[in-house]
């Protein structure tokens, strides 16, 4: 899902409003706020935030290590069954919050930026069978995003699903 909206438009309580809904379910919840602000205040109260560049990347780097080695994992348990997910098993998903990914992405180097936006594309691509998923990238309108249905063409993220879910909150001068 892409939250884009301007700045006062809301995006933030958006988000918190998600993450409030996500902690009363059996999962659980990793947030990135690469800029530090609002969102990296929860780790106050929960755990798994993360706001220091490295610390983000070991995440993501865990997160799909983890989605990798549960899709191997599955498929060994004795009540897999072909076309059945992680909550026919019994197992626990894990939610992946990513707040401001355009400016995280501008912190690093080519280098980096090549790996993260690989095993991100892998978790949007592959996680959900293992339960496993990214669910909110917000983004500013400042980074002109257009990211409904097909590939971001600024951030480079796939669709989170092939309807390309997207909610857009509106400026004052757009509505």
């Amino acid at each position: 899902m892409l939250i884009a909206g301007g700045t006062g438009g809301g995006r933030t309580y958006f988000i918190l409003t998600i993450i409030e809904t996500l902690l009363r379910c059996d999962l659980v919840m990793y947030v990135l706020d690469p800029k530090n602000a609002d969102l990296a205040d929860l780790a106050a109260v929960m755990p798994e935030v993360y706001y220091k560049k490295e610390d983000i990347t070991a995440c993501i780097d865990r997160f799909y290590d983890g989605m990798m080695e549960r899709s191997e994992t599955m498929k060994l348990m004795e009540n897999y069954k072909t076309g059945e997910n992680y909550a026919y098993l019994g197992l626990q998903p894990h939610f992946l919050i990513f707040d401001e990914y355009v400016a995280f992405m501008e912190m690093l180097t080519t280098k980096e930026n090549a790996a993260v936006l690989n095993k991100l594309k892998q978790i949007v691509m592959l996680g959900r069978q293992a339960g496993r998923t990214g669910g909110v990238q917000s983004e500013s309108r400042r980074y002109g995003l257009a990211c409904a249905g097909a590939a971001c063409r600024t951030c480079h993220m796939p669709p989170v699903s092939n309807r390309g879910a997207q909610i857009q909150l509106k400026t004052d001068s757009e509505i």
